[in-house]
Order: structure tokens, then sequence, then C-alpha cells
């Protein structure tokens, strides 16, 4: 090797003479990698045309929940199946691959600083044992831009029956989606917006921000759901993020006097009174779980069976899936048909399945909006049911 090449000062054979001479070295060198040629103009093109493409796609997912139906009711659908999961005592597992793994990482950052419990599952190490994270009442989200991520696809078949699966995907219409999902968490991106449509190649930028911004909205609706007081929110943030800037600021806050009065004017005890009475008709609603019949269909019970089984009964599960108010049955009994199918064909008796149907825990009725809704199961503090609450009594 001719190390005078790695080396300006080094004596180099002379073309005339069989001996070494000093060559001067250079008042300029040259650098091993050569200044760009790209000028700043075309620099600041670049970041503009990413900076506008993301902004566009978001602008675009923004329209879809606003303007969408089916978009909305999907998502409405995934924040009940996460709703139900923490309230029954589980957990929210996010898995995905590449950069989709790194935003959920993020995503159950986030979901634990809120003081909702998440967890990671990459999905090939769920194939070699990280599969026992997985609980019965735990609920999954799968985040994959295409929708047909190999390794997403052969976790699938091992994911415990009855656990739902969530797809946050680019690709609504997607195999993963379409076909494994409980419910779909859209993150579409329109073709003209594509990483290689906007820059020649898919290097994940507008997929990636549009997942992490149906993720986050995700994360804040629920922890919504979960508490309804913004101030008990605050509360909890502030415990569970005593660090940092964040942790500082609380401090701040937590050191001065709260006015008696709250943002609109309202004395603190008029709301204390207002609560209390709210919380007496709220369990004045509530059907205590011992008058909840427990009925199964594959016991073919005569009329006389069931009438005796759901005497002073106002609900009854069904096959430990369906929760059937008794009296529209006893209605469809007075006609020619059988218990089993008043309490699974007749239309005129409404069937709401156990999983779907909002879940409260009875510690937390003074906290949560549960008078929005017209029914729920309300849990223990084990996370058994212990009653039902009918908002139309």
């Amino acid at each position: 090797m001719n190390t005078a090449f790695l080396n300006p000062n080094a004596a180099v054979p002379s073309a005339s003479h069989n001996c070494f001479s000093i060559v001067a070295p250079s008042s300029t060198v040259t650098p091993i990698t050569p200044p760009s040629e790209t000028t700043p103009s075309s620099i600041m093109a670049t970041a503009q045309t990413v900076l506008r493409a993301q902004a566009q796609a978001l602008e675009h997912i923004a329209g879809l929940y606003t303007a969408d139906s089916h978009t909305q009711s999907q998502f409405f659908l995934s924040l009940q199946y996460l709703h139900n999961a923490i309230l029954s005592n589980g957990k929210i597992v996010i898995t995905g691959m590449g950069k989709s793994f790194k935003i959920a990482e993020k995503l159950v950052a986030t979901l634990n600083s809120l003081g909702i419990h998440a967890a990671p599952l990459h999905p090939s190490d769920a194939l070699h044992g990280d599969l026992g994270v997985i609980k019965a009442t735990d609920a999954i989200i799968m985040i994959t831009a295409s929708g047909n991520t190999p390794e997403l696809l052969a976790l699938v078949p091992h994911i415990p029956a009855g656990i739902p699966v969530l797809c946050l995907t680019n690709t609504p219409n997607s195999p993963l989606a379409a076909a494994h999902a409980s419910a779909t968490l859209s993150a579409h991106i329109p073709t003209h917006l594509s990483e290689k449509a906007v820059y020649g190649l898919p290097a994940p930028t507008t997929s990636t921000t549009a997942c992490l911004a149906v993720g986050d909205a995700v994360c804040i609706t629920l922890a919504e759901m979960l508490e309804a007081d913004v101030r008990q929110r605050s509360r909890s943030f502030a415990r569970w993020h005593p660090g940092g800037a964040i942790g500082k600021d609380f401090k701040k806050e937590g050191g001065r006097k709260s006015d008696s009065k709250d943002d609109n004017g309202n004395n603190d005890e008029d709301d204390d009174l207002a609560q209390e009475r709210r919380l007496h008709s709220i369990q004045r609603k509530i059907v205590p779980w011992r008058n909840v019949a427990q009925i199964e269909t594959a016991q073919d019970l005569s009329e006389v069976q069931f009438l005796r089984s759901c005497a002073g009964k106002p609900w009854a599960i069904v096959d430990s899936r369906y929760l059937v108010a008794t009296s529209p049955v006893v209605d469809a009994l007075e006609g020619e048909i059988s218990v089993v199918e008043a309490l699974t064909k007749d239309p005129n008796v409404p069937r709401q399945d156990l999983f779907l149907v909002h879940k409260h825990k009875e510690t937390q009725l003074d906290t949560f909006d549960i008078d929005e809704y017209e029914l729920a199961l309300i849990l223990d503090a084990e996370g058994k049911y212990c009653g039902i609450y009918d908002g139309r009594t």
C-alpha cells in the first residue's frame, strides 16, 4: 500500500530520479466528502413538501372522523372494546413491526402516563414465548400501514379466542383489517399522499404520522371515557408524571390555593350536594346481580321452567353472552313460540351482546357519567358483575 496517499507531507518518488523528494502540501485540501451542490431553495422546497404532505394527510383523516359514518362507528366500537377491557381489569396490548412497533411503544407510554394499563408486544417475540403477556380480559391493537404485515398475520391464529383485535391501519380494506379485526381504527391515506407518490420512495412518513395521530386520539378519548372530570384527570396525570418540566409545573399548581367557586361561579358545597343526589338516583336504577337470571338455551327450558327461573328478575343473561330483558320474552311466549326461539330469534326481544354493553366500576359511580347510558353492567372491585344499571327506569 502506498501510504503517500494518506499523508500529504509524505515523500513521493520523483519521475526523473530514483529517489524521494518532498512535495509541499496544498494550501486547500479537498475534503473526502465534497460539499452538496443542492441549493438552499431546493433544500427548503423538499422540507416544505414533507410538511405539506403530512399536514394534508392529517386534514384528510380529520375529515374522515368528522363526516364518514363508518369510520366513526368503527372508532366508537374500538373504544368500547378498550373501555370494557380496562374496566374488566384487563390491559391494552399494542403490537406492530418496524416503525409501527415504535408507534406502539409510544402509545403504550402515553396510555400508562394516563393511568391506563398498556403493554407493548413485538410479534416476533410473541411467537417465541411472549404470548404469555396476553390475558383473557385484554384487548389488542395491531398497527400496520399496509394491513398485510406477514408477522401480524402469523400472530393472529395464536391469539386466544374472545380477545378483541383492533387494527390501526392506513389501509382499512386490507386482509388484516377486513378479515381478522374485531374493529378498525382508520388512518387512511389517499394515494396521492402516499410516500411513494410524494417523495418517490416508500420511506414511512405520512403513514406513520397518520397512525400516530389516530393512536393519540384513542388514548385521550379513552382517558376521558374512564374519567369524565378533567380536574381529576389532571390530578392523576400529575401523580403519574412527577418528573421533568411537566412534573415541575404540576407541583407549582399544587401549591396554589383553589378558589371556593368553580369555573362557572358555582359554590363547591352546592356541587357536592348535587353530586350526592345524582349518585342516589343512579343507585336506585341498579338491579342487583341476584335479581338477574342465568339462562342456558341448551337446556331447552319449558315455558313454566323459564317463568320460574325469571320470577321477580327483570333481566337475564342468556348463554353467558347476551343480556335480555325478561318482560319482552314473557310477552313473546303468549304466541306459539318456544322459550329458545323467544330468547334467540324473536325480533321483538332486544338482545345486547354482553361484551359490548358499557361496563362501569361500582366504586366509580360518583366520577363517571354512567347516567349518559341507557344500560350498563356494574363491576365490583374484583371485576365481577354485581348489577345492571337501567337508565330507562
